[in-house]
């Protein structure tokens, strides 16, 4: 049977077969040189990686079901409509190859007694995988993108120029810069009683394995192995019965049905840190603590043979191609948190920790080689390729006003004309709030000779309060549930637990 997607319900995926065979051959070295106020720290690394596997990936088909039809996806399922369907099977053994190197120096510095600075710099590089037998193929868009080139190992990409036998360009500025000081101020007056840390930080990395999930795509595509992507739409109506019809006139040429930039870059996240930890009391420290993250080159997916919703053109831009996913790097996220934490340390058999955090997170791409950002070039059906809607007002309502069955205000979404792309843009919704409190209390009993034996009692509690919070926001226009919530999260559960040791 073949795979069958949900938006509101758990996927159904029977297992397939696989054998995975990972080899990594690493010659380390490090060396470290002490002086009265330096530790200083060279280290170097060589990596050999195989990755060996005989699976594939979708044999039987997945269909995936959205509510394009009826505005619910089970719905949609019991009549037998999908909005895109997906196949690839035929060469399942691959066998990638790619070389690893990295480098740093390093520098602990105890300038002071109450003041250290830590700082140094990595170099990375790692090459893209081949495929040992070169079972590999991407596509090349020409400089106007109305058509592609099949690309495979060894050829010349004719719009991009000579490629590497892993049809991807390698990156050689992976540098990675690391600082970090640790302070305590002399404050004289409540130094019996108080004590005082500043920290702060900053540091870079760099999402290096990203390359084996792109070059596993690149693996699975024709002609090494038959591979189909579709979309249902008004010329090409996609069912259970039939998921794969008989392709378009004049758009068939090629059949791959994914890609990757061939100047493709690594992905990587900036990270600063900057907090102060101090004693408010006997066994009790406050800490503040201001985080920021931003995430550069990160995952862009696009579709770009999608036809316009509500186009009569049974083919897409690039004529020669069908459905493919392009994926090239681009996204950038930025992510600022305050988080105060109060902690009781463990006293008289207590301890309490209470932390709240206020953050706000602006991105077109939100993880790291996640490869579920979205551009406004994509278009289609279901999925991260949806159509936006066109966005009229603000659609959030104020939290009194909010209700299971009317979340937020529909009326703010509207259908965009035909021939359109909507203008709605990521994460406008506010979504439901959570509110989660746990508990945990334990006792340990020793007993026996020297107290080498005790029982241990455990009462955990998930949930104290019985707090509904809420899941599943139904967001697709027009649907029957549209604005409504779909679900709830697990309410109060408790567990008790004994152990014996001896």
């Amino acid at each position: 049977m073949p795979q069958l997607s949900f938006n509101n319900f758990t996927k159904v995926a029977p297992a397939m077969p696989s054998l995975v065979r990972n080899q990594t051959y690493r010659f380390v070295d490090a060396v470290t040189y002490m002086l009265p106020k330096h530790t200083l720290t060279f280290g170097a690394e060589v990596r050999r990686i195989e990755n060996n596997t005989a699976s594939d990936p979708t044999p039987e088909g997945l269909f995936s079901f959205s509510g394009l039809v009826t505005g619910l996806d089970f719905a949609d399922f019991l009549l037998g409509l999908p909005d895109s369907t997906n196949v690839r099977f035929g060469t399942p053994s691959n066998y990638f190859r790619s070389w690893g190197t990295a480098g740093y120096a390093s520098d602990d510095w105890r300038a002071r007694s109450d003041f250290t600075l830590q700082f140094g710099v990595r170099y990375e590089f790692f090459t893209p995988p081949t495929e040992l037998y070169g079972h590999l193929a991407n596509l090349d868009f020409d400089p106007a993108a109305s058509q592609v080139a099949l690309v495979l190992p060894g050829q010349a990409a004719p719009f991009s120029g000579a490629l590497p036998n892993s049809l991807i360009r390698p990156g050689y500025n992976n540098w990675v810069p690391r600082i970090g000081i640790a302070w305590r101020p002399p404050i004289k007056a409540l130094q019996a009683r108080h004590s005082t840390v500043v920290r702060a930080g900053f540091s870079t990395f760099y999402n290096e394995s990203i390359y084996t999930q792109l070059l596993s795509e690149l693996a699975n595509q024709p002609p090494w192995s038959t591979s189909e992507l579709r979309i249902t739409g008004a010329g090409d109506v996609l069912t259970l019965e039939n998921g794969f019809p008989a392709a378009v006139a004049g758009r068939n040429t090629i059949q791959n049905t994914y890609a990757v930039n061939p100047n493709y870059r690594v992905g990587y996240a900036q990270i600063w840190n900057f907090s102060v930890e101090t004693n408010v009391a006997n066994n009790t420290a406050l800490v503040v603590t201001y985080t920021g993250t931003k995430g550069t080159n990160l995952d862009l997916l696009y579709a770009p043979n999608r036809t316009v919703p509500g186009s009569l053109s049974p083919t897409g831009p690039v004529a020669n191609a069908g459905d493919f996913i392009y994926d090239t790097s681009g996204a950038n996220s930025i992510y600022n948190s305050l988080q105060v934490r109060v902690q009781k340390r463990l006293s008289h058999g207590i301890m309490i920790n209470g932390t709240y955090t206020f953050a706000k997170s602006i991105d077109d791409a939100s993880s790291i080689g996640g490869v579920i950002g979205t551009s406004a070039a994509n278009v289609g059906s279901g999925g991260i390729f949806a159509t936006r809607a066109d966005q009229i007002c603000n659609p959030n309502l104020p939290a009194s006003d909010r209700a299971p069955l009317d979340f937020f205000n529909t009326s703010c979404f509207v259908v965009p004309p035909a021939g359109q792309l909507g203008n709605a843009a990521r994460n406008t919704i506010t979504g439901p709030g959570m509110f989660t409190w746990n508990a945990q209390f334990g006792k340990t009993i020793p007993f026996g000779k020297d107290h080498e034996h005790r029982v241990d009692l455990r009462w955990e509690i998930t949930n104290v309060t019985n707090t509904p919070n809420l899941t599943g926001l139904a967001t697709l226009v027009n649907s029957t549930t549209f604005g409504q919530v779909a679900g709830a999260s697990a309410m109060r559960a408790m567990n008790v637990v004994t152990r014996f040791t001896f």
